[in-house]
């Protein structure tokens, strides 16, 4: 008899290309609360602390994170993840991620903890509100340089950088509230990032 462990998902039909463009001025707020309860929900379920350790996911990306029809996200490829003790982090020399979403802490001294999937997660939501990837090639912007300048300038240099077309007076709330959350994910000091099990307590839209 095999007796090898399988996982089996739903199949979602939206993928990382659809997704970025299917969302407009007038979606917007479904999308960002689904994007965002539905990643750190099933980030607990799946990846989240259990009774004999943690599994760091280490490569948290939009081409990891599918949608169903309702925007209704889902973390998926378990293919780097490592288990941790839940008192400590992973300590590597092997450091190993999609660039542009990796955190600067894990890449410059190999430790890494829940708050390295945190400050990916908080790459995604820039990207979110900006419309812009985080993926630099030659002679291009990092929006998330740009956005972490933007934030400690002032809101106003904050709301230049969200996308034109869903930076509607009715969405300003919305997008603001989605840029106060990543600056929290993305914050330098691991100790000032939020857990991501307390995103979706710190994020409310009305």
């Amino acid at each position: 008899m095999d007796l090898r462990e399988s996982m089996v998902t739903e199949m979602l039909r939206r993928n990382d290309r659809s997704k970025w463009s299917s969302y407009s001025n007038h979606n917007i707020k479904c999308f960002a609360e689904g994007e965002i309860r539905g990643i750190t929900s099933n980030y607990e379920t799946i990846i989240g602390k259990g009774g004999f350790g943690q599994v760091i996911h280490g490569d948290i990306k939009p081409a990891n994170i599918l949608l169903d029809d309702n925007f209704n996200a889902k973390i998926s490829d378990f293919g780097i993840s490592r288990f941790v003790n839940t008192e400590s982090a992973l300590f590597t020399d092997h450091v190993i991620g999609s660039i542009g979403y990796m955190d600067p802490l894990f890449v410059r001294s190999g430790r890494l903890t829940s708050k390295s999937d945190v400050y990916s997660f908080g790459i995604i939501l820039v990207e979110l509100i900006t419309k812009k990837k985080a993926t630099v090639r030659n002679g291009e912007t990092n929006i998330v340089e740009c956005f972490t300048q933007a934030l400690a300038t002032g809101k106003r240099r904050v709301r230049e950088l969200f996308d034109v077309e869903i930076s509607s007076r009715n969405n300003m709330k919305i997008l603001e509230g989605v840029a106060k959350l990543a600056g929290q994910c993305l914050k330098m000091e691991m100790d000032g990032r939020p857990e991501m099990r307390d995103v979706t307590i710190g994020f409310s839209i009305k």
